[in-house]
């Protein structure tokens, strides 16, 4: 089956002096400099089987959740996340997996309810919200587990992915691309701190990563979703023999009905650990 090839734009790191850092808040602090490339996007729905977590770096499964509000944090804390947390155990073998408690409800700027009611915005340049770097990567296992338990597990493989999900009626108008793991290069990837800075609570930040443009990189995108799948893909592994590190960024579907209701969506991640 022929597959979909949609032209459109994606923003990388342009030429940076120092370490990309960017603020949720103070924008005025980023050293954040972004160049919008022309990329083309493949539309992978009719192949959505033949995608692997460990070769790619990214599946479609489906999932049906027994939350109706995913605005409601109680929901989210006592059923979404043991949801996932399972999901992600039967998907990877597992021997352990802990969820983040902080999901992020994301709209396109075409929703009204854009940037209200604790949402945020479509994340609109190719990055990966964990660093390469083990001891970036470290500090999310440290921050979720006692400190004893985060040092024997950190001895052993561990991984950690996004489980994101829409919210709203298909078709997407900023649809989710993620970019194929093997058709990025070392040098692609650029490492650089994300500092998370609510007015009015204590600043923390994390290390992260950025990519430059390379024209070989393979785009890819599962069109029409529907609440009932995931798109699971990961943002680390330890064992390097396997996919990490996945680039993905929002884009905008040219071919999008201008009627189609505005992109919500959730994502949620998780930490797997392994005893082998």
């Amino acid at each position: 089956m022929t597959r979909r090839i949609l032209e459109t734009t994606i923003t990388y790191l342009g030429p940076c002096q120092g370490k990309p850092i960017y603020h949720g808040r103070r924008k005025d602090l980023d050293n954040l400099p972004l160049e919008a490339r022309a990329v083309r996007v493949e539309d992978v729905r009719s192949a959505s089987d033949s995608f692997s977590l460990d070769r790619e770096g990214f599946a479609l499964v489906p999932h049906r959740s027994a939350v109706g509000d995913f605005f409601d944090p109680a929901l989210v804390r006592d059923i979404y996340l043991r949801e996932l947390e399972e999901l992600v155990r039967r998907l990877t073998g597992a021997a352990k997996v802990v969820a983040f408690t902080g999901g992020v409800i994301r709209r396109s700027e075409r929703s009204p309810g854009f940037g209200k009611d604790g949402t945020t915005v479509p994340g609109r340049f190719a990055h990966c919200d964990f660093s390469p770097n083990p001891a970036g990567s470290s500090f999310w296992v440290e921050r979720m587990l006692p400190r004893e338990e985060a040092k024997e597990r950190l001895g052993r493989r561990f991984a950690i992915y996004t489980l994101w999900r829409v919210l709203s009626d298909p078709p997407q108008d900023t649809p989710l691309a993620v970019c194929d793991a093997r058709s990025v290069g070392p040098h692609d990837q650029v490492c650089s701190d994300c500092v998370v800075d609510p007015e009015g609570e204590q600043a923390f930040s994390f290390e992260n990563s950025m990519f430059r443009y390379d024209p070989s990189h393979r785009w890819c995108y599962f069109s029409n979703m529907t609440r009932d799948e995931l798109l699971v893909f990961k943002g680390f592994d330890s064992d390097r023999g396997r996919a990490t590190s996945v680039p993905h960024a929002a884009f905008d579907d040219p071919g999008c009905p201008p009627d189609a209701p505005p992109r919500e969506s959730m994502d949620q991640r998780a930490i797997a650990f392994f005893d082998g």
